[in-house]
């Protein structure tokens, strides 16, 4: 089930958004986020992702789907090394 935040306009289906999850996460598997910080792809590193040319870091899915609550720091604290 897809759960919807705000209000539901419904113009995607759920079978349409779950495409695009999918979609989306084969994106950051396989052709990889540009990663700039060095402390940005240790820690994706440490977590799992797939580090090439020490500048793009592949997002596999089970780190994505697995993160949980107790993980919001490390996220938080990589988004924030990534955007600076």
């Amino acid at each position: 089930m897809i759960v919807r935040k705000g209000g539901n306009p419904n113009f995607l289906s759920d079978n349409e958004i779950y495409d695009i999850h999918v979609s989306t996460l084969d994106l950051l598997e396989h052709v990889g986020v540009l990663v700039e910080s060095e402390e940005a792809l240790g820690l994706l590193h440490g977590i799992g992702a797939n580090v090439v040319d020490n500048d793009i870091a592949g997002i596999v899915s089970r780190i994505l789907n697995g993160i949980t609550v107790s993980d919001e720091t490390l996220a938080t604290e990589v988004t924030h090394l990534c955007a600076s």
